[in-house]
Order: C-alpha cells, then sequence, then structure tokens
C-alpha cells in the first residue's frame, strides 16, 4: 500500500467517525428533547391537578372522581351518578292542603348492576382457566391428568387450571410411546393441543 492509498482510507476513515459521532449527537439530542417534553407533560398534569383540588375542594357542588384512566376529575354528584349509572328519581306527593311533602325515590345502580355483577363473578371464577385438547393416535385411550382420571377419551378438550399438569393416556394393550408422561403448561384463557402417541404393548 503506497502513502497515497493510505492517505486516502485514512481520510475515508476520519469521515466515517465524524457521521457516526454526527449521529450519535442527533439520537442524544432526540433523546435529551423526548425527556424534556415527558417531563413537561408530567408537570403539566401535576400542577393541572394541584390547580383543579385548589378550585374545586372548597365548593361544595364538586366531589373528587377518579375515572377509569385513573386520571382525577372534579364532578358533580349528578355527573358521578351518570358515569356510575346512578339516577335519582324524584316523586312529588300532596300530602295536606297548602302544604306539600317532597319524597325522595333514591334506586341505587346495584339493582341495574346486578346482572352485570353476575357476570362477573361468573367470569371471575371461570376466566383464569384454560383448555387443553388431547389428541391421540389411538381413539378412546383414557385422558389422565396429574395421576387422576379425568373420565374423558382421547380426543377431547379439557378445561385446567393455570400452571403445569402432567398428561397421560391408558388404554388396555398399549403403553406411551416414549415418555409416559407429557408436561403441559395452561394459561389463564388460554389454549393448546397435545399430541399423545400410544404403541402396542410388548
Amino acid at each position: 500500500m503506497d502513502a497515497q492509498q493510505e492517505a486516502r482510507i485514512r481520510e475515508e476513515m476520519r469521515q466515517r467517525i465524524a457521521e457516526e459521532d454526527t449521529r450519535r449527537r442527533a439520537q442524544e439530542d432526540d433523546r435529551q428533547q423526548a425527556e424534556r417534553l415527558f417531563q413537561e407533560e408530567q408537570a403539566r398534569r401535576r400542577i393541572m391537578e394541584e390547580e383543579a383540588r385548589s378550585y374545586y375542594q372548597n365548593s361544595p357542588d364538586h366531589f373528587e372522581y377518579v375515572n377509569e384512566s385513573g386520571d382525577i376529575e372534579w364532578l358533580t354528584r349528578k355527573q358521578i351518578q351518570a358515569r356510575e349509572g346512578y339516577f335519582d328519581y324524584e316523586e312529588h306527593v300532596e300530602d295536606l292542603p297548602g302544604a306539600r311533602r317532597r319524597v325522595w325515590m333514591r334506586m341505587g345502580a346495584w339493582l341495574g348492576l346486578l346482572p352485570l355483577l353476575a357476570l362477573f363473578l361468573v367470569w371471575y371464577l371461570w376466566a383464569d382457566e384454560g383448555s387443553v385438547t388431547v389428541l391421540s393416535n389411538v381413539p378412546g385411550a383414557a385422558i389422565w391428568v396429574d395421576g387422576q382420571a379425568t373420565g374423558q377419551v382421547a380426543d377431547a378438550r379439557l378445561t385446567l387450571s393455570p400452571g403445569e399438569h402432567l398428561l397421560e393416556l391408558r388404554l388396555a394393550g398399549y403403553q406411551a410411546d416414549g415418555a409416559p408422561f407429557t408436561v403441559v403448561k395452561v394459561v389463564p384463557r388460554g389454549r393448546a393441543d397435545v399430541q399423545l402417541r400410544l404403541r402396542p404393548a410388548p
């Protein structure tokens, strides 16, 4: 390599180093700018909450309310009731001549939410379970889970609790084609297919 070639290569390396340095500086500037914007937005939210609390906390008509997103709002009682599905029914009843009695009949939102609560309980009890479909090359083999008979035969879908379970097939005259057990990991509301093979016993 002569001196001219070496000088050319050195110039290329210097340009590459300069370009890489410029790129890194630009990335760092972008990161710092994004961090500044994030901190400014956080400060804006904090100041907004503080100012709103200072403005509304002495108001008898407004109450602090945490919405579904976790943000704080200051709403009137009717606005909160509307958010929660609660309503008031006002009935005027004539009592005595010249007098009027106002009767407030407040019907809680729980009356309308009972079906939803029932659905929630059903979901809560069953949502964490997952399903596993056990397939086999020998139909009719009994499915055992964690050493217990399930009363079902392949091919069948099982509903299991989250976690690891041991699956096996049992059928007279057959044995597992490989490991005696198959470990399956069940995730909440997940679905999985497991293929278990049997072969004639010797």
